[in-house]
């Protein structure tokens, strides 16, 4: 995994609005109204997150928003936290890329961060 990839169906399970535009867009909350810009870069789509590690030193993350895309992935150590197993890692599930490389499913984690706007968090959908 190349560069870190969060779905846009799994933002939607978890209460969010995704607006993509030719020159941008955003993740809406539906509840608290908070909302998060994304930039258009090359005709991908680009979240910012500001990511702390253990000590408190926070480096930028850009992660690429999918809409076809069928699982969130990021390759290992990218973001920290304990990366607990998932049902789909328990099963053994793995996925390829499109270039047919096979990526293995570590499991899950949340991932605290701040975007160019707040403090923000993107838990796994329940």
């Amino acid at each position: 995994v190349e560069r870190p990839l969060i779905v846009v169906s799994q933002l939607a399970a978890a209460g969010n609005d995704v607006i993509l535009r030719a020159e941008g867009g955003s993740i809406n909350n539906i509840k608290s109204g908070k909302s998060i810009k994304l930039l258009r870069k090359g005709g991908v789509y680009i979240l910012r997150m500001w990511v702390a590690d253990s000590n408190g030193k926070e480096k930028l993350v850009e992660v690429v928003v999918d809409s076809g895309a069928e699982e969130s992935v990021a390759g290992p150590g990218v973001f920290p936290g304990v990366v607990v197993p998932s049902a789909m890692s328990k099963s053994g599930r793995k996925y390829r890329a499109a270039n047919g490389t096979r990526i293995p499913n570590l499991g899950q984690l949340d991932v605290h961060f701040r975007s160019d706007e707040r403090d923000s968090v993107f838990p796994r959908p329940r």
